[in-house]
């Protein structure tokens, strides 16, 4: 199950601006306003982090504050053959609470959206505004809607609302924890599956490890000077009469047994 999480705006684009806050009662340093591009990054690299915990790959459209624009951000999704395409933004203009979109007349956007509005009405964190249908009639039809299944939009509450804010800037971990729940009730994984998956990887790492352990002792045999043998150890660069095979060789045969293993 792959899952692409779209940290709305990013570098030079802010997106909403909202209240001056400061970061904790004893904070004397001056106000900053909080910024869409801030809140929505530190709660999508939350989310990813839980969701790779319980078994999902998670994408991110941006790791840092840097700009991606809106066809690279569906343009990923499309190349990378996501499962889910979900794009977290925050809101702004007056108002209260939570919301997600869905494309319209696209049955998995819409119920991906409605598991996404269970999700974060049980954090119970801002008022629930409901399921909103994107649609080129009412020019609400998001970048998020392409030719993907499985693809929303979520507000996750407003800037420029005191209270809306202060959850925002105090609880990412509780936002992102209602696209956690969200995603694993829509999409559950086989966790005994993951669970041997996890067995088999450690398996071949440890063949691995037993490969290189062994590699390594055959080239340090080969010379009973113990300084050389540091040397190999830490990378020299071998002649050609080391068992029939250069270094260069050994490894390139190595890494080309495992390439895609692990």
């Amino acid at each position: 199950m792959k899952i692409l999480l779209d940290p709305g705006h990013g570098g030079r684009d802010p997106g909403a601006v909202g209240l001056a806050l400061p970061k904790s009662t004893s904070d004397t340093k001056p106000l900053e306003r909080l910024q869409e591009k801030d809140v929505t990054l530190a709660v999508a690299q939350r989310a990813a982090a839980a969701l790779r915990e319980h078994g999902y790959t998670v994408l991110l459209t941006r790791e840092t504050d840097v700009d991606v624009p809106l066809y690279a951000r569906t343009g990923m999704a499309l190349s990378e053959q996501v499962d889910a395409f979900i794009s977290i933004h925050a809101n702004a203009g007056g108002g209260t609470g939570c919301e997600v979109w869905y494309q319209e007349g696209d049955d998995s956007s819409r119920a991906l959206a409605a598991a996404l509005e269970k999700g974060m009405c049980e954090m119970n964190l801002v008022p629930n505004r409901g399921l909103k249908v994107g649609s080129s009639t009412t020019r609400t039809n998001w970048y998020t809607f392409s030719q993907l299944s499985n693809d929303v939009l979520l507000e996750l509450a407003f800037l420029d609302h005191e209270s809306d804010a202060l959850q925002l800037q105090q609880h990412p971990d509780r936002f992102a924890q209602g696209i956690v729940k969200a995603i694993r009730a829509h999409f559950p994984l086989d966790t005994n599956a993951h669970a041997q998956c996890a067995v088999e990887k450690q398996q071949l790492i440890a063949q691995r490890d037993a490969m290189l352990q062994q590699m390594y002792g055959e080239l340090m045999s080969d010379r009973t000077d113990l300084a050389y043998a540091i040397r190999i150890a830490n990378g020299a660069r071998l002649p050609d009469d080391l068992g029939g095979m250069t270094r260069d060789d050994r490894l390139r045969e190595l890494n080309e047994k495992w390439a895609g293993k692990i």
